[in-house]
């Protein structure tokens, strides 16, 4: 129960702050959970053994979309521990991997023209 009480937790914080990365501060938070129990508490919702059509959507999104984010949920080493740019050791959603100040500038100079 008590893992589970962890899972909730972390999941509220994510719909709280629409990321894993607190909305004060940019500072990332995980999981008080290993992996494997993170990934056996999705597997035990019912629909992971449901052979309906929603049953095998939840897997596929499961089994397609985990294996990517799984390092960016439990990394808690640079670049993962705060939002920055790249080349200043930080991670971003926002922009994409290879983006630095001067294109942000140059890009914030087009759209103002």
């Amino acid at each position: 129960m008590e893992k589970f009480l962890h899972f909730v937790l972390y999941s509220a914080g994510v719909f709280e702050n629409y990321s894993n990365y607190n909305n004060f501060g940019n500072k990332k938070f995980i999981p008080e959970l290993d992996p494997q129990d993170f990934e056996a508490i999705y597997k035990a919702n019912s629909l992971w053994e449901s052979k309906t059509e929603k049953g095998d959507l939840y897997r596929k999104a499961f089994n397609e979309i985990y294996p990517q984010i799984k390092n960016e949920i439990f990394a808690y080493e640079k670049p993962y521990t705060s939002i920055g740019f790249p080349e200043e050791g930080g991670v971003t959603g926002y922009f994409s991997r290879n983006i630095n100040k001067e294109d942000l500038k140059l890009i914030k100079e087009f759209l103002e023209a």
